[in-house]
């Protein structure tokens, strides 16, 4: 089955979950890396991988000594994911988002040094989006990244400067449909 077509019967299936209705475009994929100090990533989480788009520019900016654990739910996304990305770095995980302190904890990494969110804010339950913003604080090493695009700015905006203080804010028109793109970092000060 096409990449497109696979995207659209999932979007079908369940568009909560899934957000759009066709995989994120090279161009956003690319602004979404070009925020991002690959120099110290050494630990990358990724949140909704989808298709793959983002994560294989991701790979491509990471060290080789570098780990990429990558979170999808969508079956017939992992099953993808799984038969295309043979890269020793990257590990994909069927799991919720929010379990990501359990997951880094199981790996002995302990904390991340960026996030990369694909997750679709706007129609996930606003509760769970919370617990999901909570746990990659938690998560992200002072000074550790979270990177993230939206179709809408009205309801990640507002819950990364809870989280996190200043926002970064970028439009990526090149992406069906064009796509809202944040950048915040942890304070160096502590947990919140």
């Amino acid at each position: 089955m096409s990449e497109r077509l696979d995207f659209l019967l999932a979007f079908v299936r369940d568009w909560t979950r899934i957000g759009s209705i066709t995989p994120s475009s090279t161009f956003l994929a690319r602004a979404l890396a070009r925020q991002i100090e690959f120099d110290t990533a050494k630990v990358v989480i990724e949140f909704g991988a989808g298709t793959g788009v983002i994560t294989r520019e991701l790979l491509a900016g990471l060290h080789s000594d570098a780990r990429l654990l990558t979170f999808e739910i969508e079956v017939s996304f992992l099953d993808r994911l799984r038969a295309e990305l043979a890269d020793p770095r990257v590990e994909i995980l069927s799991d919720s988002a929010e379990t990501i302190v359990e997951q880094l904890a199981a790996r002995g990494l302990g904390r991340a040094d960026v996030i990369v969110s694909g997750l679709p804010f706007t129609s996930l339950p606003k509760d769970l989006g919370r617990r999901i913003l909570r746990e990659s604080y938690r998560a992200l090493r002072p000074g550790g990244q979270f990177v993230a695009y939206q179709y809408s700015p009205f309801i990640l905006g507002p819950l990364l400067y809870a989280a996190f203080g200043d926002v970064d804010h970028g439009f990526c028109l090149r992406n069906i449909p064009p796509a809202f793109t944040f950048a915040v970092r942890k304070s160096f000060e502590g947990d919140r």
